[in-house]
Formats: C-alpha cells, structure tokens, sequence
C-alpha cells in the first residue's frame, strides 16, 4: 500500500508531517530573529554633543553606550533608526560638523540595512505559507508540487538576500573590535549581536531543510506524478502463470490510481519443482520462443 512505501524507515506521509514541523520552526527561528533587541553596539569613546556648534539644539550622543535592534535604538537613544537618520543628517547639514557627519552616517546605514533586512525576511515568511499551502495541497491531489519547490528554494534566497546586504551595509563585524573614534567623518565602528548571529545560523541550517526537502519531494514525485498523493497505490499482485506453449512465466500486475493505467512485469522463470512438482529440465523448449522443440 502507498503508506507502506518508506524513504529511509520514513512513509511519504511522515515525512510530509516533518517538513510542516520544519517550516514552522524555520518561521519562528525568522521571527525570533527579526524582533532580537540585540543587533548592534559600539565600543567608541565617541561623543557627539550639538550644542558646542548651537546651544538651541541641545543634542548629546555617546556611542559607548549605543545598542539597537534591527530597526530601532535600545540604549542610548530611543527612537528608529529612520527617525534618527533624519535628525542627524539635518544637524550635519545645518552645523556642517564632521562628528555630526559620522552619526549621520552610521544610522544612515543602519537604516537602509534594516529596512532592506526585514523587506526580504518578509517575503521569505510568505514563501513559508505558500510552501506550506502547497503541500497540503499535494496531499489533496492538487498539483502544486513545483510551487512547493520554487517556494522553498524562495525561502532560502531572500534570507541570504537579507543577511548579506545587511552586514555589507552596516559594515558590522564580529570581532568585537568596534571601539576605534572616528575621524574626518568616518562611518561610527559597529560589531554585530545575537540577531546576526541567529541569521549566520540560519544561513547553513535553511539550505539543509531546504536541499532534504527537494529530494524527498522528488522522489513523491517520481512515485505520485503531478497529481499529488491523497490516494492509495494498489498493492502489487505477483502471480505464476503456466504459458501452454512455453516455460512457466512470473507475471507481476498491479494498478497506479494517479495515473489510472496498469503496468505488467515478466520474468522467464520456472518454478520450485517441490512446490509445483514438475521439472526444471526445459531443454525441449526453445528460450526465445518458448515453443516445444518435440514433433
């Protein structure tokens, strides 16, 4: 029967189980990723203070105490990095300062970095739904295999979309050496935190759920075709047959409702003399016709 049918002591119908179980795990490892309070910091004894060029703005940042998330300031400031990016550009461009410069910079990039980040963690999570969707589907004799296929392969591309650009962006490192000052308007120092890492991580483990998913899927596919596997193979009938003119034959018949045709397998063969009593000797019979050879 179909659910007999096992791909490394697995039936198809498990492995589909564990595949939902993965991609519910994938979406939660994404989403704990994305919301970690620990992105990014810096170790520079880096002070900025506006109101040395213009005591109306009263502006004080220190980048020793500077830790953010994906898309918003933790400690240190309080606002999004959006937000922040528009603020320091604007006193950059009204008191022309090269430390104002190098704030503006970082959370300039810090911006973009997040905002491209969560952009491509997004689509990678409606990939998950749509993945997940259509193998329910397959199980229910639709044929939506290939988009199963494409949508995990979607899953894996927008992740390393998303964690590459971010680390390019930001310039963040893990070598916990971010504590060098600026100078002449340089981009702030940044060493990345546990969000990263998380992705780092998912970078190897996604292609691995990813890869075993497409050769278990292809191998359903194989066995099921298109139209999915929400019916059962018929068992396979092996019968021994006598051929008047010739040797016994070994016939194997059976019937695949997805395709809804029936296929025979022969096999010249003579059965156990103990069993059916005769003999093996069959020099009176020509193997390729399988006629009598006796006048």
């Amino acid at each position: 029967m179909e659910n007999q049918i096992k791909i490394w002591k697995f039936t198809y119908r498990t492995w589909w189980y564990i595949f939902y179980c993965l991609q519910g795990l994938l979406a939660i490892l994404i989403v704990g990723m994305l919301s970690s309070p620990r992105w990014i910091y810096s170790n520079s004894e880096f002070t900025v203070n506006t109101t040395i060029y213009d005591p109306s703005t009263n502006r004080i940042f220190e980048t020793v105490r500077f830790k953010g998330g994906l898309i918003r300031c933790k400690s240190g400031c309080t606002d999004s990095f959006g937000n922040l990016s528009s603020d320091w550009c604007a006193y950059y461009d009204d008191l022309d300062e090269q430390d104002v410069e190098s704030l503006c910079k970082m959370f300039t990039v810090l911006y973009l970095g997040g905002a491209i980040c969560v952009l491509f963690e997004i689509i990678g999570l409606i990939a998950i739904i749509v993945w997940f969707s259509s193998m329910v589907c397959y199980m229910g004799k639709i044929k939506s295999i290939m988009v199963s296929f494409c949508c995990s392969v979607c899953v894996c591309i927008s992740h390393y979309i998303a964690i590459i650009v971010w680390l390019g962006i930001t310039g963040a490192t893990y070598n916990d050496d971010c504590s060098e000052i600026p100078k002449d308007g340089e981009r702030v120092p940044l060493c990345a935190s546990d969000g990263p890492s998380l992705g780092l991580f998912l970078l190897l483990f996604i292609p691995v759920v990813v890869g075993l998913y497409m050769f278990i899927g292809c191998k359903i596919k194989m066995s099921h075709g298109f139209d999915g596997f929400g019916g059962k193979l018929e068992p396979v009938i092996v019968e021994t047959v006598s051929n008047a003119n010739g040797p016994f034959v070994e016939m194997s018949m059976g019937v695949n409702k997805n395709y809804g045709n029936s296929f025979v397998a022969t096999n010249n063969t003579v059965p156990d003399a103990k069993i059916k009593n005769i003999s093996h000797d069959i020099s009176g019979f020509d193997k390729e016709s399988g006629h009598s050879l006796k006048k």
